[in-house]
C-alpha cells in the first residue's frame, strides 16, 4: 500500500468512527447577520506599472451569514455559513462571490475518550477581505496564505480534521489526529503556480500537566502532499512543546522539532527546523495575541512545498459597552524547497472600530491592505478603506 492510501485509509477509519446520536440531541440557537459595507479601493497587479482603471474606485459589498449552535453537558455543535458579493468599479475583479462555511462536533465517548470533528471551506477570490469587511480575524488553522486575487479566479479551500482525545489518568493524555486539506484553482492554466493540491496527514501527541499553569508535549506528524503542477512529497515531523502561564491571563506557548521531507518525483530530499512561538494575554472579553512560526513543509497556496516563516498579531479590545475594535496583522516569507522556484512573500493587515447603536444594529470603520510579490503574473497590492453597517441576532431562533 502506498503512503498516500495509507493515510487516506486512516482519516476514513477516524471520520467512521461512530458518535453517539443522543449526544446532540438537546436545545439549539440559531442565529444570523447581515452585513453592508462601502467604501474605496485601489488594486495593482505586479505585472503593469499602472494602478487601476480609476485610482480609487468605489465597492460595496453585501455579506450574509447563519449560525447554528448546541451545547449540551457531554457535547457540543457549531456550524456557521457566510455568503458575500462584492462589486468594484475599473478593477481586477469588478465582481466576486464568496462562500464561507464550517461546522464543529466534539463528544465525551467516555470519561477517559473525546472525540472532535470539524471541517471548513471557503470559496473566494480575495478570502482576506471577505474576512475583513465582516469583522472576522483570519480563521485558526488555515492553511492557504496567499491570495489568486491578480488572476481573478476563486480560490477553493477546504479543511477536514478529526481528534480523538484519551485521558491516561489527571495529569496526562494521549491525542490521534487526522486531517485533509484541499487547495483548488476551479482548473486554473493562467500560471502554473496556482496548482490544485491536497494533503493528508495523522499525527499522535503525548501532553502532561506540570503543575497548575504549565505542561509539556511531545508529537509526531507525518503528511503526504500530491500536487498537480510539482512532484508529491511525504513529509515527517518531531516536535516538543511547552506551555506556560508566566503571569495571571498571560501564557506562553513554544515549541520545536524537526521535519524531514522527500520528493516522490525526483528522489530528492532535505531536513528542515520547526518552531513555534506565541504570546497571550487576555483581560476579561479583551485578546492579544503574538505568534512566531516556521514550517519547513507548508504548502501556502501558491507553488509546493516550501519553507516558510511567518508572524501574526492580532488584538481585540472593546470600551465600555458600545465600542469594540479589532486588528489583525499576518506577514509571512516563503522559500520553495524541491522543485519549487518560488520564493515568495506576503502581509495581510486589516483593522476596524465599531459603534453600537443599538442591541441589533451597529457601524463600524476600517482600512485593509494586503500586498504579495515573487510569483511574477500574481503579485499584487491592495488598500481598502470601508465603512459598514452591520444587523445582528445571535439568539434568533431557539428550538429542539
Amino acid at each position: 500500500m502506498s503512503v498516500r492510501r495509507g493515510y487516506a485509509l486512516l482519516i476514513w477509519l477516524l471520520l467512521v468512527l461512530p458518535v453517539p446520536a443522543p449526544a446532540f440531541q438537546g436545545e439549539y440557537v440559531l442565529g444570523t447577520s447581515v452585513n453592508f459595507s462601502t467604501g474605496v479601493n485601489t488594486e495593482r497587479p505586479g505585472t503593469s506599472p499602472q494602478v487601476s482603471a480609476q485610482a480609487w474606485p468605489a465597492f460595496y459589498s453585501f455579506n450574509p451569514s447563519l449560525s447554528l449552535a448546541s451545547q449540551r453537558p457531554r457535547s457540543s455543535l457549531n456550524a456557521t455559513y457566510a455568503f458575500g458579493f462584492n462589486k468594484t468599479t475599473g478593477t481586477i475583479t469588478p465582481q466576486t462571490q464568496s462562500h464561507t462555511g464550517s461546522l464543529n462536533l466534539s463528544a465525551a465517548l467516555s470519561p477517559r475518550w473525546n472525540a472532535e470533528i470539524s471541517d471548513s471551506f471557503t470559496v473566494s477570490a480575495d478570502p482576506a477581505t471577505f474576512n475583513a469587511l465582516r469583522g472576522v480575524t483570519t480563521p485558526e488553522g488555515t492553511t492557504s496564505l496567499f491570495s489568486p486575487v491578480a488572476s481573478g479566479r476563486s480560490l477553493r479551500a477546504n479543511n477536514l480534521s478529526t481528534n480523538f482525545a484519551w485521558a491516561l489518568d489527571s495529569e496526562s493524555s494521549m491525542s490521534f489526529s487526522a486531517a485533509h486539506s484541499l487547495t483548488d484553482y476551479s482548473g486554473s492554466t493562467i500560471n502554473a503556480a496556482l496548482s490544485n493540491q491536497q494533503q493528508f496527514s495523522g499525527s499522535a501527541a503525548y501532553s502532561q500537566r506540570l503543575g497548575t499553569d504549565e505542561s509539556w508535549d511531545l508529537s509526531y506528524r507525518g503528511s503526504y502532499l500530491d500536487s498537480k503542477n510539482f512532484s508529491d512529497s511525504v513529509s515527517h515531523r518531531v516536535r516538543i512543546g511547552y506551555a506556560t502561564e508566566v503571569a495571571r491571563d498571560l501564557n506562553v506557548q513554544i515549541n520545536a522539532g524537526l521535519s524531514r521531507v522527500d520528493s516522490q518525483g525526483s528522489g530528492a530530499g532535505y531536513t528542515g527546523y520547526d518552531a513555534t512561538a506565541s504570546l497571550a494575554k487576555k483581560i476579561q472579553t479583551n485578546l492579544f495575541s503574538l505568534v512566531y512560526s516556521q514550517d519547513s513543509a507548508q504548502a501556502i497556496g501558491v507553488g509546493s512545498v516550501s519553507e516558510t516563516r511567518r508572524g501574526a498579531l492580532s488584538w481585540n479590545r472593546t470600551f465600555g459597552r458600545k465600542i469594540s475594535s479589532f486588528a489583525d496583522l499576518s506577514v509571512y516569507r516563503s522559500e520553495g524547497r524541491l522543485d519549487n522556484p518560488l520564493n515568495t512573500r506576503g502581509v495581510n493587515a486589516a483593522g476596524n472600530i465599531g459603534y453600537a447603536l443599538t442591541n441589533t444594529f451597529s457601524i463600524a470603520g476600517g482600512a485593509t491592505f494586503q500586498r504579495f510579490s515573487g510569483t511574477g503574473s500574481l503579485d499584487f497590492t491592495q488598500k481598502r478603506i470601508f465603512m459598514s453597517l452591520t444587523y445582528s441576532k445571535p439568539n434568533l431562533i431557539r428550538f429542539r
